[in-house]
This record gives C-alpha cells, structure tokens and sequence, in this order.
C-alpha cells in the first residue's frame, strides 16, 4: 500500500511538474507572439506616417531630396519612440556583379543611417544590411524595375520595452 501511495504521489508530482512547464512554454509562446504583434504594429504606424522606402539613382549613394523628406519623418517617428530599433536594408538592381552590388547596398544602407543619426536618431538604435540584388522588389528585367530595386528600407525590428 505504502508503495502504491509512493507511486501516485510522484505520478502527481510529475504531472505538475509536466504541466508547470507546459504553461510556462504557452505564456513563453504567447509572450513571444505578442511581441511580435507589438513590432508588427508599430512597423504599419511607421509605415503609415513615414514610408519605409527611399529609393536612389543609378549608381548612386546620393539621397534625393524626396529621399531626405522621407528620412526626416522617419527620423521624426524614430525620435518619437526611443525604444524602437530599426534595421536599414540597402538593395540594388541587377546591373553590376554580386560583389559590387552587395558594396552599393551596404553604402546605401549607411548613408540613410548617416542621415537618420544627423537628425537626431541614436545610431545604436539603427543597423544596417546589404542585399545587393539578392531581394529585387520587382523581378523584371525592365527600366521601371530597376528605379525600384534601388533602394533602402527601413525596417523595425525590436521594440525595447517588450524585452
């Protein structure tokens, strides 16, 4: 008898054991899900009051002046919330090699965080990545294409008071 008590009570302590972890991986979860809907929906505000795209000219690092409207609300929406971080994506069109591109989109990247940083955005708020041609917005091998794929966008990814 005492072997059978034994037994069903540390059946009963392993199954709350089992089920303290179980609920805590499913808060994990749901924590991890809500974050992720928190980014979500401060990326479609940041979209929406300031475009995530600038775009540049051919072979060039140079910011437009629609570019430098764009990045000055999106500085001012970055200013606005200290906690966001963002990404800076750099892309090209299909003209040059992998290598040269990767480079170009790497200094696009830079320039619009050079830009961002200028008007007050903390730079250790902001990175920066090169796709060079690896991610074209539009797949055709057409002038109106290429204007598009050459680019910089600024992505958020992170939300510091969700950590």
């Amino acid at each position: 008898m005492t072997s059978m008590k034994s037994s069903v009570s540390l059946a009963l302590l392993s199954f709350i054991l089992l089920g303290c972890s179980c609920v805590k991986k499913s808060i994990h979860s749901a924590n991890d899900n809500q974050i992720q809907n928190d980014i979500n929906a401060l990326h479609r505000e940041f979209k929406s009051l300031a475009d995530e795209k600038v775009y540049f000219s051919f072979d060039s690092i140079k910011l437009s002046k629609e570019a430098k409207c764009t990045l000055i609300l999106q500085a001012n929406w970055l200013n606005s919330k200290q906690n966001v971080v963002a990404n800076i994506e750099g892309h090209c069109d299909e003209i040059g090699t992998e290598a040269y591109n990767l480079r170009l989109g790497l200094k696009r990247a830079k320039s619009v965080r050079d830009f961002l940083v200028e008007h007050g955005v903390e730079a250790s708020r902001l990175s920066v990545i090169s796709y060079g041609k690896s991610r074209p917005e539009d797949s055709r091998n057409i002038k109106a294409a290429h204007k598009v794929n050459r680019r910089a966008v600024t992505v958020v990814i992170k939300n510091n008071i969700s950590n």
